[in-house]
């Protein structure tokens, strides 16, 4: 999927730089001033539909990880997968978050391609209200995260081995924090929810 998105009655020229059997968020280049307006909008459909994709990739490796005949099983190697065509570095954190995505695959395998996001969504929307600390809610994940190391292996056979989120890039550790305070709106739409003390990284 590398290559140039046209818009023509925009005079816009979007570079990607993209691989589809090893997808990562598009890197862009040709990018307009802020203030095009226009443009800039062209520009949010082309990240949205790449980020689609990206959707779309990983829920099949999540779901094909849990099949008998499957040759990625661990939380290791499953993150591995889903990252190594991109710059995120591994970590605890991320191992805990990629079995809590796959621990959806399990409790709602049928549910409709545009319905599985979603419903990650009212799950955490659901832990939120639910486990009011932050604490309380890390906890859960963690439940999720030991119960995937019991079904699926233990990541420690992986070669994908954790990063300290301290040894992290600075710009994974502020994508991590924005995400951590974004939940679902009443009408599907993201707000930022207020910080707490602790966030995931």
């Amino acid at each position: 999927m590398d290559g140039q998105y046209m818009v023509p009655e925009l005079n816009l020229r979007v570079t990607t730089l993209w691989h589809s059997s090893k997808p990562e968020v598009c890197f862009l280049m040709d990018l307009p001033a802020a203030d095009e307006f226009g443009k800039m909008e062209a520009v949010k459909s082309i990240v949205g539909q790449c980020l689609i994709d990206f959707q779309s990739f990983i829920k099949a490796q999540l779901f094909e990880s849990c099949t008998a005949d499957s040759d990625i099983h661990n939380v290791g190697d499953l993150t591995l997968t889903l990252i190594q065509s991109t710059q995120l570095q591994p970590t605890l954190q991320l191992f805990i978050r990629v079995a809590f995505l796959r621990w959806h695959v399990t409790q709602y395998p049928k549910l409709a391609e545009n319905s599985w996001w979603p419903r990650v969504d009212t799950t955490l929307d659901n832990l939120r209200t639910t486990f009011r600390t932050e604490a309380d809610i890390n906890n859960q994940l963690l439940i999720k995260y030991q119960n995937d190391k019991k079904q699926y292996g233990d990541p420690a056979s992986s070669a994908c081995r954790p990063v300290a989120v301290a040894n992290i890039s600075v710009w994974q550790r502020t994508i991590g924090l924005h995400a951590a305070r974004c939940e679902k709106g009443q009408a599907g739409s993201v707000k930022r929810r207020k910080r707490k003390n602790t966030e995931l990284s």
